[in-house]
Protein backbone atom coordinates (compact mmCIF):
# COMPACT_ATOMS: atom_id res chain seq x y z
CA UNK A 1 0.00 0.00 0.00
CA UNK A 2 1.28 3.95 -0.68
CA UNK A 3 0.52 6.50 1.21
CA UNK A 4 0.29 9.78 -1.46
CA UNK A 5 -0.31 13.51 -0.89
CA UNK A 6 1.51 14.12 2.61
CA UNK A 7 1.89 17.43 3.56
CA UNK A 8 5.38 18.79 4.89
CA UNK A 9 5.33 17.10 8.33
CA UNK A 10 5.23 19.68 11.52
CA UNK A 11 4.95 17.38 14.32
CA UNK A 12 6.68 14.46 15.70
CA UNK A 13 4.23 11.88 14.90
CA UNK A 14 3.27 13.38 11.05
CA UNK A 15 4.24 11.11 8.33
CA UNK A 16 6.92 12.36 5.89
CA UNK A 17 7.86 11.33 2.03
CA UNK A 18 10.52 9.68 1.03
CA UNK A 19 11.96 12.53 -0.45
CA UNK A 20 11.48 14.52 2.39
CA UNK A 21 13.56 12.05 4.53
CA UNK A 22 16.32 11.56 1.55
CA UNK A 23 16.89 15.35 1.94
CA UNK A 24 17.94 15.07 6.08
CA UNK A 25 20.45 12.69 5.53
CA UNK A 26 23.32 13.78 2.48
CA UNK A 27 26.39 12.45 1.97
CA UNK A 28 30.04 14.32 0.41
CA UNK A 29 33.07 13.09 -0.02
CA UNK A 30 35.99 15.47 0.64
CA UNK A 31 39.49 15.78 0.56
CA UNK A 32 41.18 17.83 3.87
CA UNK A 33 43.99 19.30 2.23
CA UNK A 34 47.31 19.56 3.98
CA UNK A 35 47.72 23.01 2.34
CA UNK A 36 44.73 24.26 3.34
CA UNK A 37 45.16 24.55 7.55
CA UNK A 38 45.46 28.20 9.26
CA UNK A 39 48.98 28.87 9.64
CA UNK A 40 49.12 29.41 13.59
CA UNK A 41 47.67 27.47 16.61
CA UNK A 42 44.62 26.32 17.05
CA UNK A 43 44.88 25.56 13.32
CA UNK A 44 41.37 25.55 11.85
CA UNK A 45 40.27 24.60 8.01
CA UNK A 46 36.55 24.76 6.81
CA UNK A 47 35.13 22.50 4.29
CA UNK A 48 33.12 24.80 2.41
CA UNK A 49 29.84 23.52 1.11
CA UNK A 50 26.86 25.64 0.35
CA UNK A 51 24.04 23.24 1.28
CA UNK A 52 25.87 22.92 4.82
CA UNK A 53 23.15 24.98 7.98
CA UNK A 54 25.14 25.43 11.20
CA UNK A 55 22.15 23.38 12.74
CA UNK A 56 23.23 20.40 10.95
CA UNK A 57 24.93 17.67 12.58
CA UNK A 58 27.77 15.86 10.86
CA UNK A 59 29.93 12.83 11.58
CA UNK A 60 33.43 12.39 9.76
CA UNK A 61 34.29 9.42 8.78
CA UNK A 62 38.04 9.03 7.42
CA UNK A 63 38.39 7.06 4.07
CA UNK A 64 41.20 4.83 3.76
CA UNK A 65 42.18 2.69 1.07
CA UNK A 66 44.17 -0.61 0.49
CA UNK A 67 48.17 0.75 0.93
CA UNK A 68 48.58 0.14 4.49
CA UNK A 69 51.60 2.86 4.74
CA UNK A 70 49.57 5.58 3.07
CA UNK A 71 46.55 4.36 5.45
CA UNK A 72 49.11 4.49 9.01
CA UNK A 73 50.01 7.88 7.84
CA UNK A 74 46.54 9.46 7.08
CA UNK A 75 45.35 7.67 11.08
CA UNK A 76 47.97 9.87 12.16
CA UNK A 77 47.01 12.46 10.02
CA UNK A 78 43.72 12.33 11.06
CA UNK A 79 44.34 12.13 14.41
CA UNK A 80 45.51 15.58 14.65
CA UNK A 81 42.13 16.92 14.33
CA UNK A 82 40.47 17.60 18.07
CA UNK A 83 37.24 18.91 16.79
CA UNK A 84 34.76 19.81 14.25
CA UNK A 85 31.41 22.03 14.00
CA UNK A 86 29.03 22.40 11.09
CA UNK A 87 28.62 26.69 10.45
CA UNK A 88 26.60 28.23 8.03
CA UNK A 89 27.84 26.81 4.14
CA UNK A 90 30.61 24.40 5.67
CA UNK A 91 32.07 22.77 8.05
CA UNK A 92 35.00 23.81 10.57
CA UNK A 93 38.19 21.65 11.54
CA UNK A 94 40.27 22.70 14.36
CA UNK A 95 43.77 21.44 15.32
CA UNK A 96 45.08 22.48 18.66
CA UNK A 97 48.97 21.17 18.76
CA UNK A 98 49.78 20.23 15.41
CA UNK A 99 48.08 20.24 12.01
CA UNK A 100 47.93 17.40 9.36
CA UNK A 101 51.21 17.29 7.15
CA UNK A 102 49.26 14.80 4.16
CA UNK A 103 45.85 15.22 2.63
CA UNK A 104 42.91 13.16 4.42
CA UNK A 105 40.24 11.79 2.32
CA UNK A 106 36.93 11.91 4.30
CA UNK A 107 33.02 10.95 4.39
CA UNK A 108 30.53 13.80 5.45
CA UNK A 109 27.84 12.59 6.96
CA UNK A 110 25.03 15.50 7.37
CA UNK A 111 21.77 14.88 9.23
CA UNK A 112 19.21 17.30 9.47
Amino acid sequence: KKLTGLATPSATTDAATKDYVDKRHLTYNVILRAAGWSSSQPYTLTVSNSNFLSTDYVRVIPTYNDDLQTDIAMMAAWNCVTNYYPVTRGLKLICLEQKPTMDIGVQLQVFR
